[in-house]
């Protein structure tokens, strides 16, 4: 975000600060930024992989999600710490999948999204 005194401020999580070696939000820092050259590219987790294979139906489903959908899916079940937890969140979106609810944040009661026109 540009400031009025010609900086930007770019919000960062703390995992990227410690790696950086930033002491305290709000340092001063130089840093360098260039383009994706794979920006549709989604690292899915061995796991979820391993279920598209075992199970082609939900690759199918998958593959009809947008890209934000699939990366904030990946995301969530890659950040877990243990091989458990990943199970788990791998075997609530099956279950999603199942009742056909294939989408973060929407189950049995969500209300129906209106499309405009």
């Amino acid at each position: 975000m540009p400031t009025k005194s010609g900086y930007h401020i770019i919000v960062m999580g703390g995992d990227l600060r410690k790696k950086a070696g930033i002491k305290r939000p709000g340092d001063m820092v130089t840093i360098e930024l260039w383009l994706d050259p794979e920006p549709d590219r989604i690292d899915i987790p061995e796991e979820l992989a391993e279920t598209f294979d075992f199970i082609p139906e939900m690759k199918a489903a998958w593959d009809q999600l947008k890209p934000g959908m699939k990366r904030s899916m990946c995301y969530w079940v890659g950040s877990a710490k243990t091989a458990p937890t990943r199970a788990k969140r791998i075997a609530e979106l099956l279950r999603r999948f199942e009742s056909g609810y294939f989408q973060v944040g929407q189950g049995p009661n969500a209300k129906p999204t209106k499309r405009s026109k």
